[in-house]
C-alpha cells in the first residue's frame, strides 16, 4: 500500500473564466510550475520541508459539479435533448476547459487529434486537447509532461492527485 504521506490530493472547481498556465507538476526551487493566485512567499513555504517528490499525476474529471438530475428527470432542455448540465456532453469549442498536453510522446496516446501550435512560428510544438468529460481519468509522469488547463466557460470539476516518491 502507498503511505498517505506520499499522496497529495486536491478537489478543484474551475469557475467560468478560470485556467491554469502551462507547467509541469514539480515543486522545487528549479520548477517552472506556474501558480495561479499564489504569491511567491506562499510557494516558497510550500517547497521548504518537502520530504517527497511528485512522480505520477492523476486527473479525474467530474463534469461541471451540478446536481440537477433528480429521479431521471433532466432540468435543462434544448430542443429534443434534455440533460442536466452535468449530464450534457462537454463541447470543448463551446465550454472550453480542455486539458492541453504539450510536446511529449504522450500526445500521441491521448486518443485525441494532434495539433501544431502557431504561437511561435520558429519552434512549433505538437499538442493534444483532452476534453474534461466526466469519468475520464488521465495519468502521466509529473516531471515530464508539460500541460495546461485552457480557459473554461462552464464549471469544470476534477480530483487531482500526485503519487510521490521519498526524496
Amino acid at each position: 500500500s502507498l503511505p498517505p504521506a506520499l499522496v497529495e490530493l486536491s478537489y478543484l472547481n474551475y469557475e467560468p473564466g478560470a485556467y491554469y498556465k502551462r507547467h509541469v507538476d514539480v515543486i522545487d526551487d528549479q520548477s517552472n510550475t506556474q501558480t495561479s493566485g499564489q504569491d511567491d512567499d506562499a510557494v516558497s513555504r510550500q517547497r521548504r520541508g518537502r520530504q517527497h517528490k511528485r512522480a505520477i499525476s492523476m486527473i479525474l474529471f467530474l463534469g461541471d459539479g451540478s446536481n440537477n438530475n433528480i429521479d431521471g428527470f433532466y432540468s435543462d432542455c434544448d430542443d429534443d435533448d434534455c440533460y442536466s448540465s452535468s449530464q450534457r456532453p462537454w463541447d470543448v469549442r463551446k465550454d472550453g476547459g480542455a486539458l492541453r498536453i504539450h510536446d511529449s510522446p504522450f500526445v500521441q496516446f491521448t486518443g485525441q487529434p494532434l495539433k501544431r501550435s502557431s504561437d511561435d512560428m520558429d519552434t512549433p510544438t505538437l499538442f493534444s486537447d483532452i476534453p474534461p468529460t466526466s469519468g475520464t481519468m488521465v495519468l502521466f509522469h509529473s516531471a515530464q509532461i508539460p500541460h495546461e488547463v485552457l480557459e473554461t466557460n462552464r464549471n469544470r470539476v476534477c480530483v487531482v492527485a500526485w503519487f510521490c516518491t521519498p526524496v
